[in-house]
């Protein structure tokens, strides 16, 4: 990858390249990007110090009198970052990513020239989440109040005192309609009644 990146800038430069390992242990990168290999994020951070960024407009510039501004000069660096990512995405066959800086576990040197563009490189592995059963092990033998709801009905007092033996509560719930599982106050699910050696059952048709 780092290569591919820093034949993309000598192209541009119309120069040759060179890469070795830095004896700095950090750089100001002034743009950090991952892109993904083999199950490992790989982040790298290119930074150009102002001194090697002056050597560079100098290269790309035909009249090496001209004193570049701040802002042509940023222009140029910005320039050579977007070449150098883009031969890395067309490398590992996608667009690398803007992220924030990592601490770097190696930094090269890629010398163009009299000029010195630092990366810093971290690779990081990626894990798969795995759910958490450990909860879920503590709260298994937790029991719950379940009950299955035919109906409601609201009467006036007045019917409720006359109530007696055979009288008759009309529910709300149309005939053939789903009940309700209620665990804990919470309708939960919605079913049919089923008859389960000679006792009552539900069978859940619907999740809620």
């Amino acid at each position: 990858m780092l290569q591919a990146g820093a034949d993309a800038i000598a192209s541009a430069l119309g120069a040759t390249s060179k890469i070795t390992i830095s004896t700095v242990t950090t750089i100001d990168a002034i743009t950090t990007r991952a892109v993904v290999v083999d199950g490992t994020t790989t982040v790298l951070g290119l930074g150009i110090s102002p001194e090697s960024a002056l050597t560079l407009s100098g290269a790309v510039q035909s009249d090496a009198e001209t004193d570049p501004d701040e802002a042509t000069l940023a222009g140029m660096v910005d320039a050579l970052a977007t070449q150098f990512f883009d031969a890395v995405g067309t490398l590992v066959g996608e667009e690398p990513m803007e992220v924030e800086p990592e601490p770097f576990e190696t930094i090269w040197n890629i010398t163009v020239g009299s000029a010195v563009i630092e990366v810093g490189v971290v690779s990081i592995p990626i894990v798969p989440a795995v759910p958490s059963t450990a909860g879920s092990g503590r709260l298994s033998g937790v029991r719950l109040d379940v009950s299955v709801e035919l109906g409601r009905a609201r009467i006036p007092v007045k019917e409720l005192l006359a109530l007696d033996e055979g009288g008759v509560i009309r529910l709300g719930r149309p005939v053939g309609e789903p009940v309700d599982l209620v665990v804990n106050g919470t309708v939960t699910a919605r079913g049919e009644i089923v008859v389960v050696d000679g006792r009552l059952g539900l069978r859940i048709t619907s999740l809620v």
